[in-house]
């Protein structure tokens, strides 16, 4: 059985298309396995039916969906000083690790607030196409 589905039925050639996808992208070093074995364990449970959504609202919830993953990401850090500039770029790349360690509790709970709030959006959306027929 495949875990994606076109028009109600199982999709099993798009599944392999994206579980290749994804393993190549943990070969070169894109993702993570580990990231991969979280979003296995923190799925949300699946909404029952279609959602039936003019453009606008679909293009929003589209938007908020790819913003609701918040993480520590650091700049690329750089120093033009030429003694100096090596040991700044260690502090901050050391300052950055220590945020994220600090960080990662709230950051994940802030992403799991993020997909239940669309989530709701997206069921209170369902409940008005039902509720008033075009």
């Amino acid at each position: 059985m495949s875990w994606i589905s076109t028009l109600g039925r199982d999709d099993r050639q798009l599944t392999e298309v994206i579980e290749g996808r994804v393993r190549s992208r943990i070969l070169s070093g894109a993702y993570q396995e580990k990231d991969v074995l979280y979003m296995d364990l923190h799925r949300l449970p699946l909404l029952d039916g279609n959602l039936e959504a003019e453009l606008e609202v679909l293009e929003g919830l589209r938007q908020m969906a790819q913003a609701s993953d918040v993480r520590l990401t650091p700049p690329v850090i750089s120093s033009h000083r030429p003694y100096i500039g090596p040991l700044i770029v260690g502090a901050k790349k050391i300052l950055f690790r220590i945020l994220d360690v600090l960080l990662r509790e709230q950051l994940r709970r802030q992403r799991d607030f993020n997909a239940r709030t669309l989530e709701t959006l997206i069921k209170m959306q369902q409940s008005r196409c039902r509720n008033f027929p075009k």
